[in-house]
C-alpha cells in the first residue's frame, strides 16, 4: 500500500497554505455574487441574465469537478492547485474591465472550469497527505475557510462600493487570488520536496489496487452515496441560492441601499463559523454518523424557514437572524457532506474522487439555485422562493433517512 512520509512541522506549513488556498479560491469565486446587486442594480443586465452567468459559472464548476477529482487521486494536487488559482486570478481581472455581457457570460465560466481543481485537490492533501494526528482536526478547520472566504467577500465588496463601482469588487478579488497564488508557489514548492511517498510490496499495492477499483466501482449502491447525493444537491440549493440572493432580497423587500445589503448579509458568514463546530460535536461526541447528522441540521432549518414567509412583516433585524440561524446549520451540512464524508474514502485510496463526485452532483443544485431563484422571485416573489426552500429541506432529510443502512454498515467496515 502506498502512503506519505512526513514531519509535524511540515505537515502544519501544508495545512496553512491549503487554508489560504482554499479561502482565496472563495474570495475569487464570491466576487460575482458580492457585486450582483449592485450590477443589477446599474443596469447592466437583468437578475434573470444574471443568473445565467451564474449557473454556467457552475456548470463548468461542476463538469471539471468529475475530471479534478478523479485527476487528484492520480496526480500532483500542488499542480492543480496553482492552475485553479492562477487562472481564478486572470478571470477576476478580466471582469473587473469588462462591461460586455457575453465576455463577462464566458469569462465567468471559464472561472468556474478553474475553480473546480481547487477543493477536491485540497481534501485529499488534507486527508491523506498530512500526519496522521493532524488529519482530523484539519478536516474540521479547513471548512472554515469557506466561512472565511464568504466574510472576506462581503467584507471586500461592502469597502470597495463605499468608494468604488462593482467592477472593483474583482480587481480586488483578482489581487487576492493572484497573491494566494505566489504563496502556494513559494511554499509548496519547498513543502513538496519534503513529502516522501512511499509504496510497500508490490503485488500488496496491486491487489488493493484492484480491490478498491472494485470498491469504488459497487459505490454507488453500497454505502447509499446514489441516496446522500439528494441532500449534497439540495444543500447547495438551499446555501448558495440563499447567500447569492440574501443581499437583493433584502434590498428588494426592505427598501435599503445596496450597501447597507451587502453589510448585513456579511453577517451571515460570521455566524457560519459556529455551524462548523456545532455539527463537529454533535457527530464526535453523540451522533457519530455524518448522514444522520446532517439530518438534524436540515430539520433544525425548518422553523426558522416557516418565520421567514413573514419576509417583509418582520423586522428587517429578525429577517437577517433567521437566515444566520439556516445558514449557520446548513455550515454544518457542508462538514458532514463535502469534507468527512470524502475522507471516509481515503481508505480506498478514493478521497479526491469521491470529492469530486459529490461536487460536480452538488453542483446541479446550484445551478437551478442561482438561475431559478432570481426567475421565481421576479414572477412570483420571495415568499414563493422561500416555500421552494422549505420543500428542499424536507427532501434533503426524506433521503438523507434512506441513506442511514447502507451508510451506517459502510463506516463499520474495516479494510
Amino acid at each position: 500500500m502506498s502512503g506519505y512520509l512526513i514531519d509535524e512541522k511540515i505537515s502544519n506549513r501544508l495545512f496553512i497554505i491549503c487554508w489560504v488556498a482554499n479561502t482565496a479560491a472563495m474570495i475569487g469565486r464570491n466576487s460575482y455574487s458580492s457585486a450582483l446587486v449592485s450590477i443589477v442594480n446599474d443596469g447592466v443586465f437583468t437578475k434573470t441574465d444574471a443568473g445565467l452567468i451564474g449557473s454556467l459559472f457552475f456548470i463548468l464548476y461542476g463538469g471539471g469537478q468529475f475530471l479534478s477529482g478523479y485527476l487528484g487521486d492520480r496526480i500532483s494536487p500542488f499542480k492543480l492547485i496553482l492552475a485553479g488559482l492562477v487562472v481564478a486570478a486572470i478571470t477576476n481581472l478580466a471582469m473587473s474591465i469588462s462591461h460586455n455581457y457575453t465576455i463577462m457570460l464566458v469569462v465567468w465560466s471559464i472561472n468556474g472550469l478553474a475553480q473546480s481543481v481547487i477543493w477536491s485537490p485540497v481534501l485529499y492533501i488534507v486527508s491523506s497527505v498530512l500526519t496522521k494526528t493532524h488529519r482530523q482536526k484539519a478536516c474540521l478547520y479547513i471548512s472554515t475557510s469557506f466561512c472565511a472566504g464568504a466574510l472576506l467577500s462581503y467584507l471586500i465588496s461592502v469597502i470597495v462600493l463605499r468608494y468604488c463601482k462593482w467592477n472593483a469588487i474583482f480587481a480586488v478579488s483578482a489581487y487576492i487570488v493572484c497573491l494566494s497564488s505566489i504563496l502556494w508557489i513559494m511554499i509548496s514548492i519547498a513543502v513538496s520536496k519534503k513529502i516522501v511517498r512511499y509504496k510497500q510490496d508490490e503485488n500488496v499495492f496491486i491487489n488493493v489496487q484492484e480491490n478498491t477499483k472494485k470498491d469504488f466501482n459497487k459505490m454507488l449502491a453500497s454505502t447509499g452515496i446514489v441516496f446522500i447525493m439528494v441532500p449534497v444537491m439540495m444543500k447547495c440549493m438551499l446555501d448558495i441560492g440563499v447567500t447569492t440572493w440574501v443581499p437583493t432580497m433584502i434590498a428588494e423587500t426592505y427598501t435599503v441601499t445596496p450597501l447597507f445589503s451587502t453589510f448585513l448579509a456579511m453577517f451571515l458568514p460570521m455566524t457560519n463559523l459556529f455551524g462548523t463546530y456545532i455539527a463537529a460535536n454533535l457527530n464526535e461526541r453523540f451522533i457519530k454518523d455524518e448522514v444522520k447528522t446532517s439530518s438534524l441540521l436540515y430539520s433544525l432549518c425548518l422553523p426558522p424557514l416557516c418565520l421567514l414567509l413573514l419576509i417583509g412583516k418582520i423586522n428587517i433585524y429578525v429577517c437577517v437572524a433567521m437566515l444566520a440561524v439556516i445558514t449557520t446549520f446548513v455550515t454544518g451540512v457542508t462538514l458532514m457532506l463535502f469534507v468527512l464524508i470524502p475522507t471516509r474514502f481515503a481508505k480506498y485510496g478514493k478521497t479526491s474522487s469521491v470529492a469530486g463526485l459529490l461536487n460536480g452532483v452538488a453542483t446541479v443544485g446550484i445551478v437551478i439555485s442561482n438561475y431559478g431563484y432570481g426567475y421565481v422571485s421576479q414572477k412570483f416573489g420571495w415568499n414563493a422562493t422561500i416555500l421552494f426552500w422549505i420543500f428542499i429541506a424536507v427532501v434533503a432529510i426524506v433521503f438523507c433517512m434512506l441513506a442511514f443502512q447502507k451508510w451506517r454498515a459502510f463506516i463499520a467496515e474495516k479494510i
